[in-house]
């Protein structure tokens, strides 16, 4: 597997960091959109029964303002997001509006295993069984063949995962596609395979599922949906005659898991021509649920007749997989969901600036502060360089000098070392007059500094709004380094504490069980015995 970054949309590279994005991802990006086309951003953290989130985007132009939890937003009503929440409902609406969907039966609390084994059979094996109330693949079990294999399910899905309400529904051969319908659109669409490898005749499969995470890693809505070495895993590659140490053939594509969810190992491959009858399939679908202008569908298609059936209707139809792609061109959803929401902004100019999505959250999870407002972007910032600078420029105070000079022009961008010793800056101003000075600046430096020569380059990469100073690979390395040898350090003086009083214990232990030995020896002894008339003389005395 390649990665497949060349492909993904150029005006959010470096904007959307690589790690802990997990589902902040898909607000994150529509509120970037909308603020970088002049619109008010607020980020709140606090919590919904509603949305059932952490962090909240909302978008102002006006007296209009519409507010993002994930892909979740306001333009969805209370209504349609219980609806789809509730898989069971979800069905009777499809049922009712005639969009073909598995046959299926709902179980709530107090079922016995017996009814679901009935309903099982009567809509005929293989089936799948899912939790009523939840996403992102938790709990859902698929292809189930046998009576024996059902029980171990419903046992799994009480005892271990805790699911009280579940869904059993007829399987269905065929690819699972997610669809994106906006306002009776569709604008985007991707199929879901699950968690696979490619073999190249020489590595084990377990060594190609540590390589595919590495590159999940670096996908910045996989780099936390890795595939898990777990106890599903192993029991299908068991099931279909391999083992972790196996080597798969030369371009043998083995998959390791039947759920197709990106949580689970995924992979999202963009359909970039969707057959006009799951178009149709996938709008209506989405009328079926009232008041549900935004959704995302997923179905189960025949690729040979090009039919469908619809498993479930999302009020949040999640971006990250059309967004960073493993395989085909990206899909610009946020924004065809600004369009919706804001269509007098249609025509805006998009910045080319972005927000520091982690120094925003820092400041909200570890500043104590509940929001953030964050005011539309510079306009006009249009052009932007990079400058490399040689000489005797490092360990001299060069960066601290560019950071004044470029907040005293008023200039986006980041100033960094290189390894060859360099200096690079990228800037981005309103003004091509500002940069030219700025580049004739950097040739003088601070006095230590000896400037050699500076070169320009073209840049036309998204730029961080304002001006900061970055660290290089190395020098994080070092500082990496250094914390780990500090708490390393700790972390061994903690050892020798509890060393310290484990010994100590031992000690106390040991001299506690002498006395008590000692004590039941005394006790047992003869003149403990023979002086028992003496003692009970002595305690009568006492109580007077």
């Amino acid at each position: 597997m390649k990665g497949n970054s060349e492909n993904w949309l150029p005006h959010l590279e470096n904007a959307i960091p690589t790690k802990g994005f997990s589902k902040k991802l898909s607000g994150f990006a529509i509120g970037l959109e909308g603020w970088r086309r002049g619109l008010e951003l607020e980020i709140a953290h606090h919590k919904s029964d509603i949305y059932k989130a952490r962090y909240y985007y909302s978008l102002s132009l006006g007296d209009k303002k519409y507010t993002f939890a994930s892909s979740k937003g306001e333009v969805v009503s209370d209504e349609a997001y219980r609806i789809c929440d509730d898989k069971a409902l979800t069905k009777k609406y499809l049922k009712e509006s005639n969009i073909p969907t598995p046959e299926g039966k709902e179980f709530s609390v107090g079922y016995s295993i017996d009814e679901i084994i009935k309903t099982a059979k009567e809509i005929g094996f293989p089936v799948v069984l899912k939790p009523l109330n939840e996403n992102g693949g938790q709990g859902v079990f698929v292809n189930i063949e046998t009576i024996d294999r059902l029980k171990t399910v419903i046992s799994v899905l009480e005892n271990e995962l805790g699911f009280k309400e579940i869904l059993i529904e007829k399987f269905i051969s065929g690819e699972e596609y997610r669809v994106v319908v906006i306002e009776n659109e569709v604008v985007g669409a991707m199929h879901r395979d699950p968690a696979n490898v490619i073999g190249d005749g020489k590595t084990t499969l377990e060594e190609l599922i540590i390589q595919k995470n590495n590159i999940r890693k670096k996908n910045p809505h996989l780099n936390s949906r890795l595939i898990k070495l777990d106890k599903e895993l192993i029991y299908y590659i068991e099931s279909i005659g391999l083992s972790l140490s196996a080597t798969p053939r030369k371009n043998q594509k083995v998959y390791l898991k039947k759920t197709s969810n990106l949580t689970l190992g995924g992979d999202s491959i963009i359909i970039s021509e969707l057959n006009d009858n799951l178009k149709e399939i996938a709008i209506n679908a989405t009328k079926a649920i009232p008041n549900l202008n935004v959704s995302g569908v997923d179905m189960i298609v025949d690729t040979n007749r090009m039919e469908a059936v619809v498993i479930e209707v999302n009020a949040s139809p999640g971006l990250g997989g059309h967004l960073f792609p493993v395989v085909g061109e990206a899909e610009d959803i946020p924004k065809a969901m600004i369009d919706h929401c804001f269509p007098e902004t249609k025509e805006f100019a998009r910045s080319n600036l972005y927000v520091d999505f982690d120094n925003v959250l820092s400041q909200i999870r570890d500043g104590g502060v509940k929001s953030l407002t964050i005011l539309p972007p510079e306009k006009n910032v249009d052009y932007s360089k990079k400058f490399k600078v040689y000489g005797n420029v490092q360990g001299v105070g060069y960066r601290k000098w560019v950071k004044t000079l470029a907040d005293k022009l008023k200039i986006h961008g980041y100033v960094k070392n290189i390894s060859d010793g360099s200096v690079s800056v990228v800037a981005a101003s309103s003004s091509r007059e500002v940069l030219v000075e700025l580049e004739s600046k950097l040739s003088e430096g601070p006095k230590k500094a000896i400037v050699e020569k500076v070169r320009t380059i073209g840049w036309t990469k998204p730029v961080n709004v304002g001006f900061d100073i970055k660290e290089n690979s190395t020098t994080l390395m070092m500082k990496l380094r250094t914390d780990y040898e500090e708490k390393n350090l700790e972390l061994n003086e903690i050892h020798r504490e509890n060393n310290k009083l484990k010994i100590d214990y031992k000690k106390i232990k040991k001299e506690r069980d002498k006395i008590k030995e000692d004590y039941i020896k005394f006790k047992n002894s003869r003149f403990w015995k023979a002086s028992a008339p003496f003692r009970n003389v002595l305690d009568y005395v006492k109580k007077f």
